[in-house]
């Protein structure tokens, strides 16, 4: 155990980009520059430990005004117990931002406690979680957002130079032209290309599979679709493997999900918190379930993690057709 003694933020800003490049006149307003927002925490065995939260490169003074709220309830509470010192800001945030700009300073917390825990007990940070996977992780560019096809070319151009052999770009339904042109052009520079699709190809499974083949990316990101529906990483995998559809899940496996999601939260956050961020994943568990409204708004309005349990069982047995 060691005491959290200080907490501060630092807000570092650099030169980025060009004055008059798109990401900057779309995402910038305060000109060619970022500025990166960091927590350090001191403990009261002198280990400084440093967090990374992406709030301040948008709104660095919200960042410095949500840390200083924040530390107060974690100045001289134990910095090893970092699962505890979560909850503690949770408590504190999860009212008035259940997901958001509190997020990022708690999550940045979080790193910083690891940080600073792994630095007192002389290990690496991994070894607080486990056994590393691999020694190495490839490198990537991040970009993408371009008007042109020249700032296209510059950013593969610098990439190229670096040697970094990977550029991850997002895209939407509406751009597939656009993202072959740039698959077909960062393969003339040997550079591989990771689509972020910002959840326009979670449904159906077929989608997948018709982007995966037409332009031949190595992966598709799934991300919102799988809230509330973990099944859907099993349906693409069937879908690309036999090139048939998998039985959507029954209400007793979409009750069970549920419901274990539902405890976890409560053991994770505390009854209050977990029941409360539970509530806005109902619809997702139980979509294209009619007349299911009358048990939605039950557990909405539930703040009883046994009370909820009660009616997801009598979920389980008025849909037992489903």
């Amino acid at each position: 155990m060691s005491k959290i003694k200080n907490i501060r933020s630092l807000l570092l800003s650099s030169p980025y980009a060009e004055e008059g490049h798109p990401e900057i006149l779309e995402c910038f307003p305060n000109g060619a520059k970022r500025t990166i927002g960091m927590v350090e925490i001191t403990l009261e065995n002198g280990k400084k430990g440093l967090g990374e939260g992406y709030l301040a490169v948008f709104a660095p003074r919200v960042f410095e005004s949500i840390v200083e709220l924040c530390t107060p309830y974690l100045i001289d509470a134990d910095g090893f117990d970092i699962k505890q010192r979560v909850r503690d800001l949770c408590r504190v945030c999860d009212y008035w931002s259940l997901q958001g700009a509190a997020r990022h300073v708690i999550s940045a917390v979080e790193i910083a406690l690891a940080d600073a825990k792994a630095k007192s007990l002389n290990i690496p940070v991994h070894k607080l979680y486990g056994d590393a996977k691999t020694d190495r992780m490839e490198m990537y560019g991040s970009g993408g957002i371009c008007d042109t096809k020249e700032h296209f070319r510059e950013e593969l151009k610098q990439l190229s130079e670096l040697g970094i052999g990977l550029y991850k770009i997002r895209a939407e339904k509406d751009d597939i032209i656009r993202t072959a042109w740039i698959l077909e052009e960062a393969a003339k520079h040997g550079i591989r290309v990771g689509v972020d699709m910002c959840q326009n190809l979670t449904d159906p499974p077929q989608k997948v599979k018709e982007v995966k083949n037409k332009y031949g990316v190595d992966g598709v990101m799934i991300g919102r679709g799988a809230i509330g529906y973990p099944w859907i990483f099993k349906e693409i995998k069937h879908y690309l493997k036999t090139n048939e559809l998998l039985a959507k899940p029954n209400i007793n496996q979409r009750v069970d999900v549920c419901k274990r999601r539902l405890k976890q939260s409560v053991i994770w956050k505390g009854e209050r918190t977990g029941i409360a961020e539970m509530k806005r994943h109902y619809s997702s568990y139980f979509k294209a379930i009619p007349n299911f409204k009358e048990y939605r708004t039950q557990m909405v309005t539930s703040n009883s993690e046994q009370e909820v349990l009660e009616i997801l069982d009598n979920v389980t047995k008025n849909f037992s057709n489903y």
